[in-house]
C-alpha cells in the first residue's frame, strides 16, 4: 500500500494550499497565508458591507420618529402601516431591497468561502492522515526487513554452536529455528518501532504548541486510534486497501505511546483565541463607535447592537466550537481570520464614519446653499 495509491485532493482550495505549501514548506503557514489572501481580497467588500449597514442604520434612526407616528396612527391596520411606511421610504429615497441585497451578497460570499474551505481542509486532513501513516508504515517495514535476517542468522548459528536443546524440542535444528525467529522478531520490531517514531516526526505537520495540525487542538492524542483513522480515510482507499486494526496498531501504537507523542495534541488555545478574538473585534468596534459618538454628543449608531446584542456573544461561542470540533488546521484559519478582522475592523469602521460624515456635510451644505439662493 504505497503513496501512489491515494490521489492528492484536486479541488480549488486544495490546489492553492498544496501550491503555497510547496513554496513555504509548512501547511500551517500555508493556511495562514491563504486566510490573509482571502481576507485582503474581501476587504473592499467588507468595507462596502459596513458602509451600507451603517448608512442603513442611520437612515432607520432618522426615519424612526416618523415610522412611530405611522404605527401610532394606523396601528390597528397593518396593511396601511406597511403601505405608509413604504411611501415614506420612497419619499426619503430609502431602498430596503438595495441595502439588504449588498449585505446578503457579502454574507453569501463569506459563508460560501467558509464552508468550501472547511471541506477542503477536511479533505487535505484525511489525505495527510493516510500519507503520514503510509510513510511510517513503509519506513517500519523496510527497517524490519533489514534487521530481521541478520539477527536471525546470528542467533541461529549461536544456538547451533552451543549445542543445547531447549525443553520441549526433539531436535537442535527445530530449537535453533524457533529461538532465532523469536530473537530476530524482537530485535527487528524494536528497531522498526524506533524508525517509525523518527519517521513520524519527519512527516507530521506540527505548529507551535500543536503536535499535529490534522488533529484537534485538544486533549486528544496526535495519533488517531484505528476506528477514527478508518472513518476518516475510508473515502480515500477501498476496503481491500484499508489496513486491518492489527496492522495499524502494530505500526502506530508504539508511536502514540512514545515519549514524544503521548499526551495531548494541544491545549485548547485555538478554541480560546477564536472566541476571544471574535468577541474582541466586536467589542473594540463598538467601543470606537461609542467614543466617536460621545465626542460628537450624539447617540452611537451601532448596526451590531441593532441586530441583537446576543449575537455579540453567540458568534464567539460558535467560532470557539468550530475550532474545538474540527482539526487544528481549521482552527488556524479561524483564529487568523479573527485576528485580521480585529486589527482591520477599527480602521474600516473609522473610514466608514468619516465618509458618511463627509456625505452628511455635503448634503447640509447643499441644503444651506439652496436655502440661501431661494431667499435672495
Amino acid at each position: 500500500m504505497g503513496l501512489l495509491m491515494v490521489s492528492q485532493p484536486g479541488g480549488m482550495w486544495e490546489k492553492i494550499l498544496f501550491g503555497i505549501e510547496s513554496g513555504v514548506g509548512n501547511y500551517a503557514i500555508a493556511i495562514i497565508l491563504i486566510t490573509l489572501i482571502i481576507k485582503i481580497v474581501l476587504l473592499p467588500a467588507d468595507f462596502m458591507n459596513k458602509y451600507v449597514t451603517k448608512k442603513n442604520s442611520k437612515k432607520q434612526m432618522e426615519l424612526k420618529p416618523e415610522i412611530d407616528k405611522i404605527k401610532q396612527r394606523y396601528g390597528s391596520n397593518p396593511d396601511i402601516v406597511n403601505k405608509k411606511t413604504m411611501e415614506l421610504y420612497k419619499a426619503k429615497g430609502y431602498s430596503v431591497g438595495g441595502m439588504c441585497g449588498i449585505m446578503l451578497l457579502y454574507m453569501g460570499a463569506t459563508m460560501a468561502i467558509f464552508f468550501t474551505l472547511l471541506g477542503a481542509l477536511n479533505s487535505v486532513s484525511y489525505y495527510k492522515m493516510y500519507t503520514e501513516y503510509d510513510a511510517v508504515k513503509v519506513a517500519y517495514e523496510a527497517e524490519y526487513d533489514v534487521k530481521y535476517q541478520p539477527e536471525y542468522d546470528t542467533v541461529y548459528q549461536a544456538t547451533i554452536d552451543a549445542g543445547t536443546i531447549g525443553e520441549g524440542y526433539d531436535t537442535l535444528e527445530a530449537y535453533a529455528i524457533d529461538t532465532a525467529k523469536a530473537a530476530a522478531d524482537t530485535k527487528a520490531t524494536a528497531d522498526a518501532q524506533a524508525v517509525a517514531i523518527a519517521t513520524y516526526g519527519e512527516v507530521k505537520t506540527g505548529f507551535l504548541w500543536i503536535k499535529n495540525i490534522w488533529r484537534p487542538d485538544t486533549y486528544q492524542s496526535p495519533i488517531m486510534d484505528y476506528n477514527t483513522f478508518k472513518n476518516n480515510v475510508n473515502k480515500l482507499v477501498s476496503e481491500d486497501e484499508m489496513p486491518t486494526e492489527e496492522e495499524y496498531n502494530k505500526i502506530m501504537l508504539p508511536v502514540a505511546e512514545s515519549a514524544e507523542y503521548s499526551g495531548w495534541n494541544g491545549y485548547f488555545i485555538l478554541c480560546i483565541l477564536a472566541a476571544v478574538t471574535t468577541f474582541g473585534s466586536v467589542y473594540i468596534n463598538n467601543l470606537v463607535l461609542k467614543i466617536k459618538a460621545k465626542k460628537k454628543g450624539v447617540v452611537a449608531v451601532n448596526p451590531a447592537e441593532m441586530g441583537g446584542k446576543a449575537m455579540n456573544f453567540v458568534m464567539p461561542i460558535i467560532m470557539g466550537l468550530f475550532t474545538l470540533l474540527y482539526t487544528a488546521s481549521f482552527g488556524i484559519y479561524i483564529v487568523t481570520g479573527s485576528i485580521f478582522t480585529m486589527l482591520t475592523g477599527v480602521g474600516t469602521t473609522i473610514l466608514v464614519d468619516k465618509l458618511l460624515d463627509k456625505k452628511e456635510q455635503q448634503v447640509k451644505s447643499k441644503r444651506i446653499n439652496s436655502y440661501d439662493r431661494n431667499n435672495k
